[in-house]
């Protein structure tokens, strides 16, 4: 039952993240569908790149706003988006919260449809170093950051109950505003330092935390047995977007003309790569795609002709 109750729950989350895409999308015809590759969509146009996103829907044509919709991370808690949407180490990228999250190659992202993504000109694009941001970083994403929130929890419920302190400090982390989380886990940060090494150890005993997490706290700088590291910095240092994957693959930033070129032969993922954009999206139905694709050719073709 524990694990029906955990697959409900993914596939809850799932569901609202599709119903929150769907308020902010708009259905389009065939025509209106070719109008809008011809008035946004130049680039896809003249140097087209497969980029793929299974979804739930019906739709052969539509076309949605990420940015109006603030998605959160599925199945896990949603530090990691925090982080890579806020920390100065992520400058530049697309906020993964008010993106959409795509497939750099022909995918089957679990919806019941595959659709053709074509983004407007322009757009930039958070390029992951696998297939899945889960695999993207040199630990087991899902995990980490359910233990940092079980760990949170955990320490404060030991300090309340054998220490009688902090009493007043809720168990739960912040992992919907980022300045909240930060300040949250600095006031961990100091706490830490009232206590010995073995009893943080033993807190992380009491309670199964990933093999990741627990490397960290250990590894961590103390002084005299006393905590004396930056627990946010270790933290954010854990999803870096400079981190050298098993695979020796980065993060990259990449405009649409630049995705070509990304790096596609990477081991065991079959040529994908999770990409994400704050760019308005149309998306075409795969099954629909050979007819607009044919009358797009057509229209190159005339105007190649009016050139000549």
């Amino acid at each position: 039952m524990k694990y029906l109750k955990t697959y409900e729950d993914y596939f809850d989350d799932v569901l609202d993240v599709v119903s929150e895409y769907k308020k902010t999308s708009h259905k389009v015809d065939f025509v209106g569908a070719i109008d809008y590759v011809l008035n946004h969509c130049t680039e896809f146009l003249n140097n087209p790149i497969l980029i793929t996103r299974g979804i739930d829907t019906f739709h052969d044509y539509f076309v949605g706003d990420p940015t109006e919709v603030k998605r959160k991370s599925i199945g896990t808690k949603n530090f990691y988006t925090l982080i890579m949407d806020n920390h100065p180490n992520w400058k530049g990228f697309p906020k993964r919260s008010k993106s959409f999250i795509c497939t750099l190659g022909k995918t089957h992202m679990g919806g019941t449809s595959d659709y053709i993504v074509i983004p407007e000109d322009n757009s930039i694009f958070g390029v992951c170093p696998s297939s899945d941001i889960y695999l993207s970083f040199n630990i087991s994403v899902s995990q980490f950051t359910s233990s940092i929130g079980d760990f949170y929890k955990n320490f404060y419920g030991y300090m309340r109950n054998e220490k009688n302190k902090y009493k007043t400090i809720k168990k739960v982390l912040d992992d919907d505003d980022y300045n909240k989380f930060k300040k949250q886990i600095n006031q961990l940060n100091k706490h830490l330092s009232t206590i010995d090494r073995e009893e943080i150890l033993h807190i992380m005993n009491q309670h199964w935390l990933s093999s990741n997490f627990i490397s960290m706290m250990k590894d961590a700088k103390y002084k005299d047995n006393i905590w004396n590291d930056d627990l946010f910095r270790l933290i954010t240092k854990k999803f870096s977007p400079t981190t050298i994957t098993s695979n020796d693959q980065t993060f990259e930033l990449l405009e649409y003309k630049d995705l070509k070129n990304a790096d596609r032969s990477i081991e065991n993922i079959d040529g994908r790569r999770e990409i994400w954009t704050e760019s308005p999206c149309l998306f075409v139905k795969i099954n629909s795609w050979k007819n607009v694709r044919q009358e797009l050719n057509d229209f190159l073709r005339e105007v190649k002709k009016a050139r000549y």
